[in-house]
This record gives C-alpha cells, sequence and structure tokens, in this order.
C-alpha cells in the first residue's frame, strides 16, 4: 500500500476526496454517514466505521440511474460524491489486505475504479494491490483443497450448437488481410469479414490472458464487473427493471456463461454502474456487454495488437485501444438489430458468434465482398426503428416477423461467423445484429473516420 500512496495518482485521489468530503458538508443537509465525520480529522485519517458509513451512502446513491442522468461535468454532489467514495474505497481496501481478507480488498479495489470514475492512471496505480489480493486468494483456495475442484469446473464446457445457421441471410465472402488492405483505408462503407491481422494479440496466444476461458478466470476471476441485465429470467425470477448488476467475474463465469453453478438470487436495487446503462442484450441472462475493461485493468492493453486498427484506416489507434469496449457472456446471447454512430472493428477472442448484417435496397454490396450503408427516411422505413432510438429496429433480423415488418422483405441481408482469431469491420450506419453460437468474448473498436 505504500507504494500507492507514493503515486501522483493516489495523491491526486487523496486531495480530491478530502477536498469534495468538505464540499459536501457544506451543501448536504441530511447524512447519517457525513454527520458520523470527524471534521477535524482528513478523510484519510477517519476511523473505519465512518469510511464504512460513507461507503454504503455512496453505494446506495451511485448505483442509481439517476446518478448518471444527463451524463457528469465534473461538478456538484454527484461528483462529489464519486470522489469520496473512490478514497474511501482505497482507504479500506488497504485496511483489509492487512488482514489478509483479499476478496473485500479487491472488491473495494474495483468499486473505487467502477462507481468512484477513478480513471486509468489509478487503475494502474491499485495493479499491484489487486494482484496480491488476487495471489492471496489462490493461495487460500488451493489451501482449502479447493483448487482440484476448480480445474474440473474449468474442463466442463458448454453445450455448442451443431448447426451453424445464418439466420437465412447470404453469407458474406470472408476475405484475407492482403486484399482487405487493398480496399483503402477506411473501406468507403463496406462490411469486411478480416481472417488477418490479430497475429499480433499476445493475449491469444498460449499464457495470454484471453487465450481461453480458464485463462480469462486465473487473469480476472476476482475482478468485479457490471452484468447486464436482459429480458431472461435470473434465477428464475422477474427481473422488474433491474439494469445491471455488479458480480465477480468468476462467479458471472459460474452462473451464467459456463453453468456450472447455480445463479444466486438477484439483488435488492436496480444498478447503473456505467454513465450510459447499455440496452444491447435482449436476449440473455446476464451479460458482461460494451465494458470498458482495458480502463479497469489497464495491463490488458499491453497484450492487444493494433495492427488491425491500422489496417482499415484508423487515425489513432492507440487512443482507440483504450476506450475499447469488451463483451463477454453465455450462449445463446442476443444484440439486437441496430447501427452503431462510429467506425468498428468488432474482434473475436474466444467462442463463435453469428453476425447478420442488413443494408435497404439500393444500397448495394461492393465489389462483392460486403455490405454498403445506406440513409434517408426511405432507409428509416424498412428497418422499422424503434420510437426514440433511431439506430434500434423493431425486427428480429434472424427470424423477421414480415407479415409485421413487411417492408423489411426488402432489405439484403449478409451474414457471417466469427471465430476466434478473426474480425468484422463494420462500417458507421451499418445495421448488424449479433447471436453468440458459445460462450463468446468479443472486443468492439469504435473510431471516427478521418476527413
Amino acid at each position: 500500500m505504500q507504494a500507492v500512496v507514493a503515486s501522483p495518482a493516489y495523491r491526486t485521489l487523496a486531495t480530491a476526496g478530502c477536498t469534495a468530503l468538505h464540499e459536501l458538508q457544506a451543501v448536504v443537509a441530511s447524512s447519517p454517514a457525513l454527520e458520523s465525520v470527524d471534521h477535524v480529522a482528513s478523510l484519510v485519517d477517519q476511523p473505519p466505521v465512518v469510511l464504512d458509513g460513507l461507503l454504503r451512502e455512496g453505494f446506495a446513491l451511485l448505483t442509481q440511474p439517476s446518478a448518471h442522468a444527463g451524463g457528469s461535468d465534473g461538478r456538484g454532489p454527484i461528483a462529489a460524491w464519486r470522489h469520496v467514495f473512490a478514497l474511501s474505497a482505497v482507504l479500506r481496501a488497504g485496511a483489509l489486505l492487512d488482514a489478509k481478507r483479499w476478496a473485500p480488498a479487491a472488491r473495494h479495489l474495483d468499486l473505487a475504479l467502477l462507481l468512484g470514475d477513478a480513471g486509468p492512471e489509478l487503475a494502474a496505480a491499485l495493479s499491484p494491490l489487486l494482484a496480491e489480493a488476487s495471489a492471496g486468494l489462490r493461495d487460500a483456495a488451493a489451501a482449502a483443497g479447493s483448487a482440484a475442484a476448480r480445474r474440473r469446473d474449468q474442463q466442463r464446457r458448454s453445450p455448442r450448437l451443431s448447426l451453424r445457421s445464418l439466420g437465412g441471410a447470404a453469407a458474406l465472402p470472408r476475405v484475407r488481410e492482403a486484399r482487405a488492405a487493398r480496399l483503402g483505408a477506411p473501406p468507403g462503407g463496406v462490411s469486411l469479414h478480416l481472417l488477418g491481422g490479430m497475429e499480433d494479440w499476445a493475449a491469444l496466444r498460449p499464457g495470454g490472458w484471453a487465450a481461453s476461458l480458464p485463462a480469462v478466470r486465473e487473469r480476472l476471476g476476482l475482478r468485479t464487473v457490471p452484468v447486464e441485465v436482459g429480458l431472461g429470467s435470473w434465477g428464475g425470477r422477474a427481473r422488474e427493471g433491474r439494469q445491471q448488476r455488479l458480480m465477480r467475474l468468476d462467479d458471472f463465469l459460474d452462473e451464467l456463461v459456463l453453468r456450472t453453478r447455480r445463479p444466486s438470487p438477484l439483488e435488492q436495487a436496480p444498478l447503473a454502474v456505467t454513465p450510459t446503462v447499455p440496452v444491447t442484450a435482449a436476449q440473455c441472462d446476464g451479460y458482461l456487454a460494451q465494458h470498458q475493461l482495458f480502463k479497469q485493468v489497464p495491463e490488458l492493453l499491453q497484450e492487444v495488437g493494433l495492427e488491425l486498427l491500422r489496417l482499415v484506416g484508423d487515425p489513432t489507434p492507440m487512443s482507440t485501444a483504450q476506450e475499447a469496449r469488451v463483451w463477454l457472456g453465455p450462449e445463446g446471447t442476443v444484440t439486437p438489430l441496430h447501427f452503431d454512430w462510429h467506425e468498428n472493428v468488432l474482434c473475436q477472442l474466444l467462442g463463435e458468434k453469428l453476425v447478420i448484417l442488413c443494408h435497404p435496397p439500393g444500397v448495394g454490396a461492393v465489389e462483392g465482398v460486403g455490405v454498403g450503408v445506406g440513409d434517408g427516411d426511405d432507409d428509416d422505413a424498412c428497418m422499422y426503428p424503434c420510437e426514440g432510438v433511431p439506430n434500434a429496429s423493431r425486427v428480429d433480423a434472424e427470424r423477421p416477423a414480415l407479415a409485421t415488418f413487411p417492408r423489411f422483405g426488402a432489405v439484403e441481408r449478409r451474414a457471417c461467423v466469427l471465430r476466434a482469431g478473426e474480425a468484422l469491420y463494420i462500417p458507421q450506419g451499418c445495421w448488424h445484429y449479433a447471436r453468440s453460437l458459445t460462450p463468446s468474448l468479443s472486443v468492439s473498436f469504435w473510431f471516427a473516420a478521418p476527413g
């Protein structure tokens, strides 16, 4: 902990947290946690019972959707609570590590990053503490004799679909990296199923963090992540409008990806951990969806190659990679038909994913290798966008109900099955749909086209 305290990131956090505490005490009329604070001492000198009270009150506030409404300008009570929460969580984590309470220490550190919005600099500074907690938990598990049971769980395989259906869509041709490069950068509205370009990813090699689901568990199992709740049931109960749940990643893998353990009950409060609550997985039991994992665990980015982003014309590949979004979910997870407001390179790390791309009539494939992008009112009419969400469609792209959505019958559909080590370039505005054919781990790189 001493090395962390000496880091610039921690000093910034401590200053912001202490200042924010004074701001909250001046503007919040009624707060049991704030009233218990010793006004003479700094936040870093408060006793554990005071820090725990601040964490409980901050958690209850920051996990509500209202905490993210309209974004954050870095000012006001919500922003101040983030700073207080982050510093309090880090301080308590240090004490928990000293007491060898590995799992709660790791949870406190991740909550500082997720709810405190502490940033990648602090994430890098806290990495040694998380590594210490992870090592301690592994040693404790081995001493308890659970290592063999964990290996047995990891060897179980989720059932795979024997039929590789493309949902009635025409196959999107698979192209080699060399041919993709000749198409230009970016390839102007052409969607490309790329068979090369990820050879420089150390994450996919033996020993890499994404080489297998057991490797993901070994490297990240202790980390707390926001799992999106879709339209299915969790533990056999209705979700009642809940949006996200905080889980340790190894619990998520066991309960919902590998299904080696019965799901635990829903937490009582709805959680909205990210600044914008994603509504992406309409058919799932749980989905780690569009999570900025590389900001939470910055060292993972060292094992991700950038050549593929350069190939498709990304002018700032390092910045794009730092903002990348991770998708991890069980077989059968569906992302409904929609389009993105930016260029997208979807990289498949583990498992297989069916992707269907759609374009309205009059917007054809280019050189027989892709799907173009359309615009205009006629295009929108064919896609039946959701009211208030113009980039999301009401149509099931895999099984379209043409009696209900007759104009969709004129839409051309192309599809591909992405396998580990393959990527799909999806241009800005191109409608697409995805379904995981197996447990699946993917990364989306979103960037703006140059010029």
